[in-house]
Formats: C-alpha cells, structure tokens, sequence
C-alpha cells in the first residue's frame, strides 16, 4: 500500500490511528510519518515500511539541513547531532537527514536526499520481524552512463533517516527484523570522454549515518543489533587523467543526520580525498511511560 501522496487507501476515514497494525507487505509512507496504534504495531516476515526520502529543492545549488545542525555546503560535510539531543528526539522533531551538496548547476548532478523521519508508537507492543527502509539516497553523476563529454564533480550523499520506537509495552526486533538508518554514497566524479591530463574533478562525501531511537516501558529485546545500521555513506571517488595537478570542481559536501557528512575532494593532495560519512546514533531508553518524554 502507497500512502506516501494520501491516505484515501485506508478504510474507515483517513487517519494513522490504529487498534492494532499488522504490516504484511510493503507500506509506503512520506516522511514524518507517525504511526500509532492503542495495542501492538507488528511488521511480519518479508514485510517492509519503505519511507521516502526527505524531498529537497536543486534548482542551483542548496542543500537542507534537515535534523542536523548544519547543511553541506561545497565541498563541506554537514555537522551532525551529538547522542545528548538525538536520545532525546520528541513527537516534535519531524525532519530527517540533510541533503548532500552538488557545485555544479550540471542536470547530470546532485546530492543525495536525507533519509526520512518515521514514528511508530504504540501503548502495547512493537514487534519488528521484516524491515524498515530509512536510509539516506545516494548522490548522483549520470554523466558516465550517459557518455557526457562534460566532466563534472559527484554529489554528496544523503544523511541516514530518524526512527523513533516508542512502546509502553515491549519492543522486539527479532533476528530477521532490521532497520536501516545509513547515509548514502558520494557520488564519484567524471572526467569527460576527452580528459585533460592533470585536472580534477572531485568525488561527494558520504552521508552521515542517521538515528534510531528506541524508548519502551521495558528492556527491548534486539537478537541482532548489527541490523540496526546507522552507518554513514561513502565517499565518492574523484576523476582524473594522469596525476592530479589541479582540482578544477570539488566534490559535494555529504549531508549529515546523527553522523557528520563526509567533505567532498577538496584539493589534489591525499588529505584532500572525499570523506566517507561517519556513523550515527542509537539509543535505547527504558522508562515506565515513555510516551511523557516523547511528547
């Protein structure tokens, strides 16, 4: 079911109040999407929540900060969250990650979208054996696959998604269940199809992971804490002919979320190689009646 444009698809009026919800294929929602249910929230085995990305606007150049505390901008990663504010995340806090950066108005270009924000609360149960998608994308350069003649710096990549858990009864991901929060790929450079020796054009930075905050009346029981992944992104790699004598377009800053964005190819040195995004955050928190913090 695809509820990300409306929910004219529910029955019984349109509202993401529930008795109980029971995910048995794949359910589409838009970002800031909260899902709550006066009993248990479940997704089965093979079922998946997919949220889309966090839309951003590039018409030139503009990155969103989304959650973060700062925007890509150039070849600048975006400045994460520490885990002090990103435990403490409310109903309130609705955007996801950050936009990756793109220095190029070229149409072949651009920075990842922020993984997206999505909430399921629930006063009984949680219970996760499928997956929930909230990764960050990845940035772009077509300009390979179209056979471009114009060389043009990569993307950054997208900051991972926020997802908040909140149960008053248990919260359970079992050893199928996942959920994925990581920041997308910088985007590799390209050196045109008649490449000057020398010239650079940069790779994007990864995208900072992104965050999963898990709050419920008891102790939550994950079998595999490895599939609840706020890696950040990797870095782009950057295009040249021969060896690198002079950067002519820095790659894209990667967008951040709980991580810090990457810093796209900022100079024709070693040290000024794109960056690979850094994790994110995960927190769990254990309180009677967790739904009066997230308020």
């Amino acid at each position: 079911m695809n509820l990300a444009s409306d929910y004219r698809g529910l029955p019984k009026g349109a509202n993401l109040m529930f008795r109980n919800v029971n995910i048995s294929g794949v359910l589409i929602v838009a970002s800031g999407t909260m899902i709550r249910a006066t009993g248990d929230i479940t997704i089965a085995p093979n079922a998946s929540i997919v949220v889309n990305a966090e839309s951003q606007i590039q018409t030139i150049n503009p990155s969103q900060k989304g959650i973060a505390m700062s925007a890509s901008f150039g070849s600048q990663g975006g400045k994460g969250q520490p885990l002090g504010r990103t435990a403490t995340l409310s109903r309130a806090d609705l955007a996801g990650g950050g936009s990756g950066y793109r220095s190029t108005t070229n149409s072949n270009i651009s920075g990842g979208d922020g993984g997206p924000r999505l909430i399921l609360a629930a006063k009984g149960n949680i219970v996760i054996r499928g997956s929930i998608d909230a990764a960050g994308r990845h940035g772009l350069n077509t300009s390979s696959q179209n056979n471009s003649p114009t060389p043009v710096a990569g993307g950054g990549g997208g900051g991972g998604g926020v997802v908040s858990l909140v149960s008053r009864g248990t919260l359970t991901v079992d050893a199928d269940g996942k959920i994925l929060a990581n920041g997308g790929n910088g985007a590799n450079g390209w050196a045109g199809t008649t490449p000057v020796a020398g010239q650079l054009f940069g790779g994007g930075g990864g995208g900072g992971g992104g965050i999963i905050q898990l709050l419920s009346a008891n102790p939550p029981v994950i079998a595999n804490t490895a599939l609840l992944s706020v890696a950040g992104g990797t870095a782009g790699l950057a295009a040249v002919s021969g060896t690198p004598t002079t950067l002519v377009q820095v790659g894209g800053g990667g967008g951040a979320s709980g991580g810090e964005g990457g810093d796209g190819t900022a100079s024709t040195a070693a040290s000024g190689a794109a960056k690979d995004g850094s994790t994110g955050d995960y927190s769990i928190t254990v309180t009677p009646q967790p739904e009066w913090l997230f308020n």
